[in-house]
């Protein structure tokens, strides 16, 4: 999860997946996604489409949203 602040707001970055059948075959499409909070309501916004990812991508993948919290 990394972690990077706004004005006020703070907002935390993951890793998310979905999954789609096509053609008897089903593909795994990954995204990273941050929390954001407008007023009382958190939301998630897509930040980048990732696509389908083997495990060396997703590896990398879950690098990104884990960042480095210290350099804040």
């Amino acid at each position: 999860m990394l972690i990077t602040e706004g004005v006020s707001k703070i907002h935390c970055v993951y890793l998310r997946h979905s999954t789609k059948r096509k053609d008897g075959k089903t593909h795994t499409y990954w995204r990273l996604v941050r929390s954001v909070r407008r007023g009382r309501k958190v939301f998630q916004e897509t930040v980048a489409q990732l696509g389908e990812l083997d495990a060396q991508g997703r590896a990398r993948a879950k690098g990104l949203g884990k960042g480095d919290h210290r350099s804040r």
